[in-house]
C-alpha cells in the first residue's frame, strides 16, 4: 500500500451492487462475460467512486473471464 501511495495510485472500495451493475454494463455494452473482480475498475467509474474530469483520459482494465455460467445468469437476471 505504501508504494501505491507514493506513486499516486488511488484505491477505492465498491460494493457488491456496484460490481453487479458493472458486470451487466460490460456484458451488454462490450459483450464480455468477466468475473466480478474484473469489473471492479468499471464499477468504480460507473458508481462515481472515482471522479473523472472533463477531457481526462481514463483506462479501466477488465481482466479475467473466470465466471461460472450460473453466477453470470443470476447477475444478468436481476
Amino acid at each position: 500500500m505504501r508504494i501505491c501511495t507514493e506513486l499516486g495510485v488511488e484505491s477505492v472500495l465498491v460494493g457488491e451492487d456496484a460490481l453487479a451493475e458493472a458486470f451487466r454494463w460490460i456484458y451488454v455494452r462490450m459483450k464480455l462475460a468477466c468475473e466480478l473482480g474484473a469489473a471492479a475498475s468499471t464499477a468504480a467509474l460507473l458508481s462515481g467512486a472515482v471522479r473523472v474530469e472533463s477531457g481526462q483520459t481514463v483506462v479501466a482494465v477488465v481482466s479475467g473471464g473466470n465466471v461460472a455460467p450460473k453466477q453470470a445468469a443470476a447477475i444478468l437476471a436481476t
